[in-house]
C-alpha cells in the first residue's frame, strides 16, 4: 500500500516548520505540505500499521454511521405509525363523544373543545403532565356523557326513532373528524418539512461559507502558485483518481497537495450548490402553498357563519328531526313517569314474593344444614372407627410378622440343634464301636459302625437270629420226626449225619483257630507248650488291633461329614447372630425416630390447638357480627315493607305487568334492529379500515421509492455536473497540450455517455 511521508532530511540541525492544516473542498482537513509519492523504506512498518489502524477505525465509524442512519429511519417510520394510530384513536373517541351528545339533550352539559382530542399535539410537546391532564379531562368528559346516557334510558331510545337524519348527521360528523385527523397528519408533515427546510438552510449556509472561502483572492493566489510549481503532480492527480478511501466524502475527489484547491472542483461545487438552491426554492414554494391551503381550510372550518349553517339542507333536516324528537321526548317522559310508578309497584310485589321465597328457602336450608351436620357427625364417627380398626389391623400384622420372624429363627435353631444331635450320636456310635473293638467283639463293633447306637438293638438282632435258628431247628426236628415215624433207619441216618456235620463244623473252627495260632503242625517244634499262651495273647491283641484299624478308618469318614455339617451349622448360627445385631441397631434407630416423630407430633398438636382456639374466637366474633347484621336487615326489611304498603296499592299489578311486558317486547324488537344496523355499519367500517391500511401501505412504499429515486437522481446530477466539468477541463488541456493521447479522450467520452 502506497504511503505519503515527508522525506528524510539530511541536515539534522535544520529546524522543521509545522504548517497548519487547511480544509479541503469537501470539508475534510488536509496537510499543507508537499505530498510527494515516496516509496516506503525499511523503517516504515510502524507508520503503515498506524495508517491501517486508522483506516479500519474509519471503516468501523462508517458502518456504525450506516447502522445509526437505518435505526433513525426505522424510528421515524414507527413515529409516523404511532402518530397515525393516535390520530385514528382521537378521531374515534371524538366521534363516539359527538354521537352520544347527539343522542342526549346536552344543553346543560359543558361544551368539549375539539382540541382536547388532538393527542398528537400533546405528544409532540415536551411536557408529559399536559398529556396526562388531557387524558384525565377526556376521561371525565366521556364518563359524564356515558353516565348521562345510562340515566336517560328511554330518552336515548326516543332519539333513535328517526334514523335517517341521525345517520346523516353522524356521517357529517365522521367526515369532519376524518378531515381533522388528516389536518393533524398534514400538520405533522408540515412541521417535518419545516425542520428539513431549516436543515437544508444550515447546509446551504455552510456551503456559502465554503464558497466565499474558495472565492477569496488569497486562496486563489495560493492555488495558482501551487499549480505553477507542481504541474506534474497535478497531472498525476487528475490521471489517477483512485486513492485510499479514508472517508466517504474524500473518496470522491482527488487529493490536492500543500493545501491547494483544484479550480474544476470549485466549479463543480458551485454548480451543485446552485442546483441545491434551486431545489430548496422549489420546496419552499411547495411549503408555502401547502401552508396557505392549510390556513384556508382552518379558516373555513373556524369561520362558519350562521347563515351558511342555516342554508345547509342537512341542518334544516336536523332541525325538523330535532322538533320531532323533542315532541317524542315529551311523550316519552310522560310515559316514563307512568311506567316508573308501575315499575315501583311491581318492585314492591316482587319484593314480597322474594321475601316469602327467601323465608321458605332459608327454612329448607336450615333443615338441610341440620341433616348435613348429623351426617357429618356420623361420618366422623365411622371414620374414627375405621381408623381404629385399621390401626388395630396394622398392629396385629406387625405382631404376626414378629411372630413369623421368631418362628423362622426357632426353626433355624432347631435345624442347627438337630445337626448337632446327629453329630453327637455319630460320635457316640464311634466311641461304642471303639470300645467293642478294644473288647474284641467284632460283631458288636460292626453293629455300632453301621449307625446303630443302642445296645438293645444289638440284643434284639441276636434274639431275632436265635428265634430264626430255633424256628429252623424245630422245622428240621419235625421233618426228622416224620421220617422217624415212617422210615426210622433214614431218620437215624439223618440224625447221625447232622450230629457229624455239627461236630465237623466245630472241629474245623477249632482247627482254623489253632492254625491261625500255631500254623502247620508238621513244622512246629516239639516244645510248644511255652509259646502257646503267648501266641494266644498275640493273636487276641492282633485281632483287637485289626478291629481298631477298621473302626478308625470308618470313623475318619464320618468325622469329615460331621465337620462339614458343623461348619454349615456354625455359619448359620453366625448369620443369625449378625442379623440379631443389625435388628438391634435398626430397633434403636426406630426408637430414636419414633421419639423425634413424637416431639414433632406434639408440636403440631399444640399449634393446631392454638389455631383452633384462634379460629373459635374469630368464629364467635363473626357470629355476633352476623347476628347484628341480621337484626339490622330484618328491621330494614320491615321498614321497606311498611313503606311499600303505604305507597303502592296492589290492585293494578297484573295490568301494569302486562303493559310492561308489551313495552319490553317493543324495545327488544327495536334493539334487534339496532344490533343488525350496528353489525352492518361495523362491517363497512372494517372494509374501509382495510382499504385505508392498503392505501397507507401503498403510500409508504411510494414515499420510499420516491426518496430512493430522489437520492439516485441527486447522485446522477452530481455525476453529470462533475463529468461536464471534467470534459471542459479535458478540452482546455487538449487545446493547450495537443500531445495528449486520443485514447484518454475517447475513454472519458465513454464514461460521460
Amino acid at each position: 500500500m502506497a504511503s505519503r511521508k515527508r522525506p528524510f532530511s539530511e541536515d539534522e540541525d535544520a529546524a522543521t516548520t509545522k504548517k497548519r492544516a487547511l480544509t479541503g473542498p469537501n470539508g475534510s482537513p488536509r496537510v499543507n505540505v508537499p505530498a510527494d509519492e515516496v516509496e516506503p523504506g525499511e523503517g516504515d512498518n510502524l507508520e503503515l500499521f498506524r495508517k491501517e489502524a486508522i483506516f479500519r477505525r474509519m471503516k468501523h465509524y462508517s458502518r456504525e454511521h450506516q447502522r445509526s442512519q437505518s435505526r433513525i429511519a426505522e424510528l421515524e417510520r414507527r413515529k409516523h405509525t404511532c402518530e397515525a394510530g393516535l390520530a385514528t384513536m382521537a378521531a374515534c373517541w371524538n366521534q363516539l363523544v359527538k354521537t352520544i351528545r347527539l343522542l342526549l339533550n346536552t344543553e346543560d352539559l359543558p361544551e368539549v373543545a375539539d382540541e382536547m382530542f388532538d393527542f398528537t399535539a400533546h405528544i409532540r410537546g415536551s411536557n408529559k403532565l399536559d398529556y396526562v391532564k388531557t387524558l384525565e379531562d377526556n376521561m371525565s368528559a366521556t364518563q359524564s356523557l356515558v353516565d348521562r346516557l345510562a340515566k336517560a334510558g328511554g330518552n336515548a331510545q326516543a332519539h333513535l326513532t328517526n334514523g335517517r337524519a341521525l345517520a346523516e348527521r353522524q356521517k357529517a360528523t365522521t367526515e369532519c373528524i376524518s378531515l381533522q385527523s388528516q389536518m393533524d397528519l398534514m400538520r405533522v408533515e408540515l412541521q417535518d418539512t419545516v425542520q428539513q427546510k431549516k436543515e437544508y438552510h444550515d447546509l446551504l449556509a455552510q456551503a456559502e461559507n465554503r464558497l466565499l472561502r474558495l472565492q477569496s483572492p488569497t486562496v486563489l493566489a495560493t492555488q495558482t502558485q501551487g499549480a505553477e510549481k507542481r504541474p506534474e503532480y497535478a497531472e498525476a492527480s487528475t490521471e489517477e483518481p483512485q486513492r485510499k478511501p479514508s472517508s466517504p466524502a474524500g473518496s470522491k475527489s482527488p487529493a490536492q497537495p500543500n493545501g491547494l484547491y483544484d479550480p474544476t472542483e470549485m466549479d463543480t461545487l458551485r454548480d451543485q450548490v446552485a442546483v441545491r438552491e434551486t431545489k430548496i426554492i422549489e420546496l419552499e414554494r411547495e411549503v408555502a402553498v401547502i401552508r396557505d391551503e392549510k390556513a384556508l381550510l382552518e379558516a373555513d372550518l373556524q369561520l362558519l357563519s350562521y347563515d351558511k349553517i342555516s342554508e345547509n339542507p342537512h341542518y334544516k333536516t336536523l332541525l325538523d328531526h330535532a322538533s320531532t324528537l323533542q315532541t317524542s321526548l315529551t311523550d316519552s317522559r310522560a310515559q316514563t313517569a307512568r311506567l316508573s310508578e308501575e315499575l315501583n309497584l311491581l318492585r314492591g310485589s316482587r319484593k314480597d314474593w322474594e321475601d316469602g321465597v327467601n323465608a321458605t328457602a332459608n327454612q329448607s336450608n336450615q333443615e338441610l344444614k341440620t341433616m348435613l351436620n348429623k351426617r357429618d357427625s356420623e361420618n366422623s364417627r365411622l371414620r374414627e372407627q375405621r381408623d381404629q380398626q385399621i390401626a388395630e389391623l396394622n398392629e396385629r400384622k406387625q405382631q404376626d410378622s414378629i411372630k413369623m420372624t421368631s418362628l423362622r429363627e426357632v426353626q433355624k435353631l432347631a435345624e442347627s440343634r438337630s445337626e448337632r444331635i446327629s453329630a453327637l450320636e455319630s460320635e457316640v456310635g464311634r466311641c461304642k464301636s471303639q470300645l467293642a473293638a478294644h473288647a474284641g467283639h467284632e460283631e458288636l463293633m460292626t453293629f455300632f459302625m453301621n449307625g446303630n447306637i443302642e445296645q438293645a438293638q444289638f440284643f434284639e438282632s441276636l434274639q431275632q437270629r436265635a428265634a430264626s435258628a430255633e424256628k429252623r431247628a424245630t422245622l428240621l426236628e419235625e421233618l426228622l420226626s416224620k421220617y422217624q415215624a415212617d422210615r426210622p433207619e433214614v431218620a437215624n441216618h439223618l440224625k447221625a449225619e447232622m450230629d457229624a456235620l455239627q461236630a465237623l463244623a466245630q472241629a474245623q473252627a477249632e482247627l482254623k483257630k489253632y492254625k491261625s495260632i500255631y500254623g502247620d503242625t508238621s513244622s512246629l517244634p516239639p516244645d510248644v507248650s511255652t509259646l502257646s499262651e503267648q501266641l494266644q495273647q498275640k493273636e487276641e491283641e492282633l485281632q483287637r488291633l485289626r478291629l481298631l484299624d477298621i473302626q478308625h478308618s470308618q470313623a475318619e469318614t464320618t468325622l469329615y461329614a460331621e465337620i462339614d455339617k458343623l461348619s454349615v451349622a456354625w455359619e448359620s448360627l453366625d448369620k443369625q447372630v449378625k442379623d440379631k445385631v443389625f435388628d438391634l441397631s435398626g430397633l434403636e434407630a426406630q426408637v430414636k425416630r419414633a421419639a423425634s416423630d413424637k416431639a414433632k407430633s406434639e408440636n403440631k398438636f399444640y399449634a393446631a390447638m392454638r389455631d383452633k382456639d384462634a379460629i373459635e374466637a374469630e368464629r364467635l366474633k363473626l357470629s355476633r357480627d352476623v347476628e347484628k347484621q341480621n337484626k339490622v336487615v330484618e328491621r330494614l326489611v320491615d321498614t321497606e315493607k311498611n313503606l311499600a304498603a303505604q305507597l303502592f296499592p296492589k290492585g293494578t299489578l297484573e295490568k301494569e305487568l302486562a303493559t310492561l311486558k308489551h313495552i319490553n317486547h317493543q324495545y327488544k324488537g327495536r334493539a334487534d334492529t339496532l344490533a343488525e344496523e350496528f353489525n352492518h355499519t361495523k362491517s363497512q367500517v372494517g372494509a374501509a379500515r382495510q382499504l385505508t391500511e392498503q392505501m397507507r401501505a401503498a403510500f409508504s412504499d411510494l414515499a420510499k421509492t420516491y426518496s430512493n429515486k430522489t437520492a439516485e437522481l441527486r447522485k446522477l446530477e452530481d455525476g453529470l455536473i462533475r463529468a461536464k466539468k471534467e470534459l471542459e477541463l479535458k478540452k482546455q488541456r487538449e487545446a493547450s497540450a495537443p500531445q495528449v493521447d486520443s485514447d484518454e479522450g475517447s475513454g472519458l467520452m465513454f464514461v460521460i455517455a
